[in-house]
């Protein structure tokens, strides 16, 4: 059997008759598709990023959902508090053991004395409660694990804006010498 070209089964002058409008058609139908998708752009905001404390908060949040167990919930809070240290106050306790941590003279200076407390005291927590055997009434060890860890991080981030408004206070005054020549 032949083949025949792809022309033999259009009629003849088909393109001379009908080959501007299906262009014209090709056209406007990609100018109406390139329309309604700078419409749709244009419509949709961007969702403003979360800040590292929403971040941490979220994330905690999800992972309480997940009911894991105390040894995990132990880890992966400590993980999340000090991934948000670490990004707040750019001390590297993410880089570290919990005795390294607790060794380091100057752990948590970037935080005020306020804060550095209940800070050691809740990573000391969780690095026991890692080891922890597990017991029916861990849930509720969970959500108060997971309750303290996002007060301290709402607190960390409260004080931290606050230092941020105050120095953004800050006048500086003109220089004496701005009259010399």
């Amino acid at each position: 059997m032949e083949t025949q070209a792809p022309d033999a089964y259009l009629h003849a002058g088909f393109w001379d008759t009908w080959g501007i409008w299906l262009a014209l058609a090709a056209i406007l139908l990609a100018v109406a598709a390139a329309v309604i998708l700078l419409i749709r752009k244009k419509g949709r905001t961007a969702p403003a990023p979360l800040t590292p404390a929403q971040s941490a908060v979220r994330d905690i949040t999800m992972l309480r959902e997940t009911h894991p167990s105390l040894r995990q919930a132990a880890v992966d809070f400590s993980l999340i508090l000090r991934k948000f240290l670490v990004g707040e106050t750019k001390d590297p306790a993410l880089y570290e053991t919990q005795q390294e941590f607790n060794r380091r003279a100057d752990a948590l200076t970037a935080l005020s004395t306020e804060l550095q407390g209940p800070t050691r005291d809740l990573l000391d927590r969780m690095a026991v409660l890692k080891y922890e055997p597990d017991t029916p009434e861990n849930d509720s060890m969970v959500n108060e694990l997971a309750d303290r860890t996002v007060q301290l991080i709402n607190d960390i981030d409260a004080a931290s804006r606050t230092t941020q408004e105050e120095t953004d206070l800050i006048v500086k005054k003109p220089s004496a010498r701005t009259n010399q020549r």
